[in-house]
């Protein structure tokens, strides 16, 4: 075992703590309880207790923020043992796939937006803008469509009622 500045060689890692699961070359698990920190998108660096060997090459999955699990291969790089007992292990990621490598991307960018959010947002404030204007439209400029909604809107309410009774008795 040889502790080396592995970690000042990467750049610019995110303090983070993912849960981490190993594997061998063969597919079998070598440690399930194992954390990646200070991850980058050339390395992580893992505490575990299972002593692993500088150069082996190990399978991975590591689950991210909002529980999406990314996965590859990567080589260990150097190996330390702390105070209490546990292997810290430097790891170079080897092989990962464009999708995972994304995701991986998208869990340690320091980005001030969240991107989906901001598109789900804009899509819901769309969807409301529509059915503002269907409403205007409608009661404005079609006052037979307007009086046939409300004649059926009793039996709506009737429909929703039922609908909720059902679901709760069948709970």
């Amino acid at each position: 075992m040889s502790t080396t500045g592995g970690e000042s060689r990467r750049k610019a890692p995110k303090l983070c703590d993912f849960e981490l699961l190993l594997r061998d070359t063969k597919g079998t698990v070598i440690d399930l309880h194992s954390r990646a920190q200070d991850v980058t998108m050339g390395g992580f660096r893992a505490e575990t207790r299972v002593l692993l060997r500088e150069g082996q090459d190990t399978g991975f999955e590591m689950i991210l923020d909002h529980k999406q699990a990314v996965s590859g291969r990567a080589r260990v790089v150097w190996v330390a043992i702390d105070s209490r007992g546990v292997y810290v292990v430097g790891f170079k990621i080897r092989r990962i796939s464009w999708r995972d490598s994304r995701r991986l991307r998208a869990a340690i960018s320091e980005s001030a937006y969240d991107f989906v959010q901001l598109a789900r947002n804009l899509f819901r404030t769309i969807y409301w803008i529509v059915v503002a204007i269907a409403l205007h439209n409608i009661t404005y400029h079609q006052p037979v469509t307007l009086s046939m909604i409300t004649s059926l809107t009793p039996v709506a309410v009737a429909l929703a009622v039922a609908a909720w009774a059902m679901l709760t008795l069948l709970r």
